[in-house]
């Protein structure tokens, strides 16, 4: 059905120049039945994607992101994950067995005790800081365009006598 979207949003062709959206309304009702059908078929044959549980590196990343610690290291609690030819995320072998929903829970658990022991981020600093001394002179080797000032994250252009007018002060 992937297909099916692409053409209702436009992003598949005909192009909006060629087409009007009376006849892009037609194909998409002779297409939607067809495609609804292989895609069932198709889902009746193989069945849905399988579930897979996360990897060890997943799984400790996903905890290093939501505690909000980087250093994070509690992928030896979990056993390793079966690979096939160097592949680890074979969903068919991620499956969840006993052995590793403990390891899972004790990775789990160790994570928590880091969070809740560590201390409280520092407070937030905020800085500015005024960069007229970045070039001695405004002609470089990739000439004005290689580089430039910035103010909101954008960029300004400066004139000679603006530059001069800054850097002797």
């Amino acid at each position: 059905m992937r297909l099916f979207d692409r053409v209702e949003n436009g992003e598949m062709p005909p192009d909006a120049e060629t087409m009007s959206a009376d006849d892009r309304t037609e194909l998409l009702k002779s297409l939607e039945a067809p495609l609804r059908a292989a895609c069932e078929a198709a889902t009746a044959r193989n069945g849905r994607g399988a579930i897979r549980r996360l990897t060890r590196a997943e799984f400790e990343n996903n905890l290093r992101v939501l505690l909000k610690l980087p250093h994070l290291d509690v992928r030896d609690k979990v056993p390793e994950d079966r690979d096939a030819h160097g592949f680890t995320k074979v969903a068919s072998l991620l499956d969840m067995s006993r052995v590793q929903l403990d390891g899972y829970l004790a990775a789990a658990e160790a994570a928590l005790r880091t969070a809740m022991a560590a201390p409280a981020p520092p407070p937030l600093i905020e800085q500015r800081f005024t960069g007229t001394d970045l070039f001695p002179e405004l002609e470089t080797f990739g000439e004005r365009e290689a580089m430039f000032f910035a103010r909101n994250n954008r960029m300004v252009s400066i004139t000679n006598q603006q530059f001069a007018a800054m850097t002797s002060a």
